[in-house]
């Protein structure tokens, strides 16, 4: 989770923040962006926010992890297996993200078919082999022909630092037999971009 101080803010930026995004000094400024300030006092790209509200977005205002900085680069994870068993444990939907960057999930989903009231299935979404914290999960068992566990992203906000292999493991622990699947998305961006917005807020 985001440090709660780089949340998005309802004062305007100062001035300096202002005038150091104009100088290029939060990474390069998006095609079709000027420098006049917006409703809070921020520059302004055309064609962010939402104009017909009102609302007008600016890179300067979001931390990196809530609006894609500009060199942010989308990446997403996905798969599935069948006839998993507890003979061993599945992995499924890995993806590597380059090392020297900051990463954030941004939705996730994962799926289990033909679950019953016996069923004990576990499942870990994993940074270089070892479980991400709050992402180690036991499903409810049920009868239920498929069930899908869905992480918008206004509830998914999973920060990966120095990247590396992303996956998902899935453990049965029953005797049972199941087909699993899990998915995830999000974007990363450098560590240097992640320090000058840091520093931009502190």
């Amino acid at each position: 989770m985001a440090d709660p101080k780089r949340w998005p803010r309802t004062l305007p930026p100062p001035v300096d923040i202002i005038a150091r995004y104009r100088r290029g000094e939060f990474g390069p400024i998006p095609a079709g962006a000027d420098a006049t300030p917006g409703p809070y006092g921020a520059p302004t790209p055309e064609g962010m926010g939402s104009p017909e509200r009102g609302t007008q977005v600016s890179p300067v205002q979001f931390p990196p992890e809530v609006y894609p900085p500009p060199d942010a680069a989308y990446f997403s994870g996905d798969g599935n297996a069948t006839g998993v068993t507890s003979a061993a444990n599945v992995l499924v939907a890995a993806e590597n993200i380059p090392t020297q960057t900051v990463a954030v999930i941004r939705e996730f989903t994962i799926n289990v078919n033909d679950m019953l009231t016996s069923t004990d299935i576990r499942w870990r979404l994993r940074q270089n082999n070892s479980p991400i914290s709050g992402w180690d999960k036991t499903l409810f068992p049920r009868i239920a022909a498929s069930v899908g566990g869905n992480f918008p992203p206004e509830l998914t906000m999973v920060r990966i630092i120095d990247g590396g292999l992303i996956d998902v493991e899935i453990q049965v622990n029953d005797a049972g037999t199941y087909q699993v699947g899990a998915s995830y998305s999000g974007w990363f961006f450098s560590k240097e971009t992640a320090e000058r917005y840091a520093e931009a807020w502190r």
